[in-house]
């Protein structure tokens, strides 16, 4: 089995040594000009997996594609994504089991396509663009999110849903960033990009995780970073 972690070139080093040490190799994104400094880089702003295809902006499949498929993964070439929000989240759209999140005014065309193509798919819509920045995915049927319209809706489609305070989460450039884009489902354990334990819901966070049969991982005296998710793939 190959095993492969998409994360951002901009990933503080210790970061990027925590996902070698687990028997990864790292595909590195690097910054996208068409969108702003804080997450040109982000994996989950540049691509949408949804377990079988990797959608990526033309940048990135013009640039890393290669990587990719040499592995065995396919790859799609969609459209381009624009400086500022909402222009740049037509990738973050957040897969949870069956379901796809997102707001789907702004999903990319070819990703829309491709979910509704795929058999059993249910599509909940949110008012945030940021979806997977916003949620950090635990299982098939948990979520762990800072923003109540997220956590409001997934409830709604029976989907349980800690939810946490804002903030607790560095961004280069930003007043804080989001927990999805701070972590990463890997096997049985919920990778934290930096020290989970500084956060001030830490104590809940552990809890809902462990509750839910996972193990918490995470990067000591780093501070907790929004990298713009770690994609684990298997193949």
């Amino acid at each position: 089995m190959k095993k492969i972690a998409v994360i951002s070139c901009n990933a503080p080093r210790e970061i990027k040594y925590s996902v070698l040490a687990k028997g990864y190799t790292l595909v590195e994104v690097p910054e996208n000009p068409q969108t702003y400094k804080a997450v040109a880089s982000h994996p989950d702003i540049n691509m949408f997996w949804d377990g079988k295809v990797l959608y990526m902006t033309e940048f990135c499949y013009e640039g890393i594609s290669g990587e990719f498929q040499k592995r065995g993964i396919r790859c799609k070439s969609c459209g381009v994504i624009g400086e500022k929000y909402p222009e740049n989240v037509g990738f973050n759209g957040a897969v949870v089991g069956r379901h796809v999140i997102h707001n789907f005014k702004y999903t990319d065309p070819e990703v829309l396509a491709g979910i509704k193509n795929k058999d059993g798919k249910i599509l909940i819509n949110v008012k945030q663009g940021y979806s997977k920045c916003s949620i950090c995915i635990v299982d098939d049927n948990s979520v762990i999110t800072s923003d109540k319209g997220i956590a409001r809706e997934l409830l709604a489609h029976k989907i349980d849903g800690l939810l946490i305070s804002e903030g607790g989460v560095e961004l280069e450039g930003m007043n804080y960033g989001f927990i999805g884009g701070a972590t990463g489902s890997c096997d049985d354990e919920i990778f934290f990009c930096g020290d989970i334990t500084e956060h001030p819901d830490y104590l809940n966070i552990k809890e809902f995780i462990e509750s839910r049969g996972k193990k918490i991982d995470y990067v000591e005296n780093v501070p907790l970073t929004d990298v713009g998710t770690v994609f684990f793939i298997n193949c």
